[in-house]
């Protein structure tokens, strides 16, 4: 397993936090457990985030839990798909 490194710039930061802004513009075809697990834990933190006049995001308004489950995300993709091992 590899390392997750923390974004080195604003913009990766960014990039981060719109990979759960899609997960949410998709989120109706998640199974039931990821939908339930998504509005627990990432949409009420999500919907707090809120953006500056130049269309950034405010930084100030994002906290640890969506910081940590943005660079989360974002580790996650860099994997690629898993595959399921079989045990002979």
């Amino acid at each position: 397993m590899s390392k997750m490194d923390s974004p080195e710039s604003r913009s990766e930061f960014e990039h981060n936090i719109n990979l759960l802004i899609e997960e949410a513009e998709n989120i109706a075809l998640a199974s039931e457990g990821q939908r339930q697990s998504f509005y627990i834990f990432t949409y009420p933190r999500l919907k707090e985030v809120k953006k500056l006049p130049n269309g950034r995001l405010d930084l100030n308004t994002v906290d640890e839990s969506l910081r940590l489950n943005a660079n989360t995300k974002n580790h996650m993709r860099s994997l690629g798909p898993f595959e399921e091992s079989t045990d002979d």
